[in-house]
């Protein structure tokens, strides 16, 4: 009996060390997400205050989602998405709402045109500026 009560302990030591493994990579996993979520509330939360001051909308293309060349997908400055369908039916989604893989998409794809609309806004800012001076 003791032979085969020690093969038993020994087993279930090697079950109680599996499951406190499994337990440690969950809480890892669960803590990874978490944090993921935060990032994304901090990025979402600054943008929309830079996006909402700019007052752009953006038009992305369908594949970010793999809609049809006809759908019209639009970034607003309070970072909502609207997508018009073929169809006419129009989605509105905040950002916030897509999976990672999709925010990212939609960064890529809406940063570098934000970037040049600022550009040209601060050109016509400065012509502004410099009319306002000569009269």
């Amino acid at each position: 009996m003791s032979a085969n009560h020690e093969t038993e302990t020994k087993e279930f030591d090697e079950v109680l060390k599996s499951t406190d493994l499994l337990v440690d990579e969950s809480v890892q996993i669960y803590e990874l997400e978490s944090e993921k979520g935060n990032v994304i509330d901090e990025l979402y939360n600054s943008l929309k205050v830079i996006t909402e001051f700019l007052g752009f909308s953006i038009d992305l293309p369908s594949k970010v989602f793999n809609e049809s060349e006809n759908t019209k997908i639009t970034l607003t400055p309070s970072l909502d998405i609207l997508i018009k369908k073929e169809n006419g039916k129009i989605e509105q989604k905040r950002l916030d709402e897509f999976s990672t893989k999709n925010i990212a998409q939609i960064l890529k794809n809406s940063i570098m045109p934000i970037i040049e609309l600022c550009k040209n806004e601060k050109i016509v800012q400065n012509q502004n500026i410099t009319f306002l001076k000569a009269v």
